[in-house]
This record gives C-alpha cells, sequence and structure tokens, in this order.
C-alpha cells in the first residue's frame, strides 16, 4: 500500500481519485491515502463495487458514479476559479482580460492562473 500512495503522491494534484472494489481494501486504501497525502483528501472518493480490475470499472462506469464525480469535481474547481476572478474584478485587483492584457501579464511573467474560454466574451454585452 505505501508503495501505491508514494507513487499517488507523484501524479495526484487535485484530481479526482476513485478508490473502487469489493471488499474493505479499498477503506485501507483511501485511509492510508488520506494520511499520507492530506491536500489529497477532499479529491478521494471510495466506491463499492462487485468486483475488482477492469470489471470493477465498467461496473463504476454502468452506475455513472465515476462521471459525476469526475465532473462536480471540474466544475466546483472551475467555479472557484471564476470566483475568484470576479473577486479581482470587484476590486480592481490582479486581472488581465483581453488579448492585449493577457498577453503583456504572460511576457512580463505575471500569470498564475490563466483561464481560457472556447468563446470571446464581452465584458459589455451590449457591445462586440
Amino acid at each position: 500500500m505505501n508503495e501505491v500512495v508514494g507513487k499517488l503522491s507523484l501524479v495526484l494534484h487535485g484530481e479526482p481519485l476513485i478508490v473502487l472494489g469489493p471488499g474493505f481494501t479499498k477503506e485501507a486504501l483511501a485511509k492510508r491515502i488520506r494520511e499520507k497525502l492530506p491536500d489529497a483528501t477532499s479529491a478521494v472518493s471510495v466506491q463499492s463495487t462487485g468486483q475488482a480490475g477492469m470489471a470493477g470499472i465498467h461496473e463504476l462506469m454502468k452506475k455513472g458514479c465515476g462521471g459525476k464525480i469526475v465532473e462536480s469535481t471540474r466544475v466546483a474547481i472551475e467555479t472557484r476559479l471564476m470566483e475568484r476572478l470576479f473577486t479581482e474584478i470587484g476590486k480592481d485587483g490582479l486581472f488581465a482580460y483581453g488579448d492585449d492584457s493577457v498577453r503583456t501579464a504572460v511576457e512580463a511573467g505575471a500569470v498564475s492562473i490563466l483561464l481560457v474560454l472556447d468563446t470571446k466574451v464581452s465584458l459589455h454585452p451590449w457591445t462586440n
């Protein structure tokens, strides 16, 4: 179990982690992950399945649980990022918007988080 937790510590960076399978081994693994990687605690979800391995993964996917866990986590992260952006906009704080402002901030090394939308949005909806 320590080897698994050690490998997870190298690759787990806030992504959701689903520990699944029959029996009690999954709970023991999840407990060890939470003890050794406290930053990952909120990302760990324990799911019971009738089988281990790929059969258990397929079972979980058929239930739809895996997709819901991943999507809700992604939505939560994106929501927090947008709330942070709106807070900065509201207090005229640290943010850049638009091609030129963002390019200048990136070139200056002043970007810690870059949010990219799949459509162009105007700060003033009545203008293009």
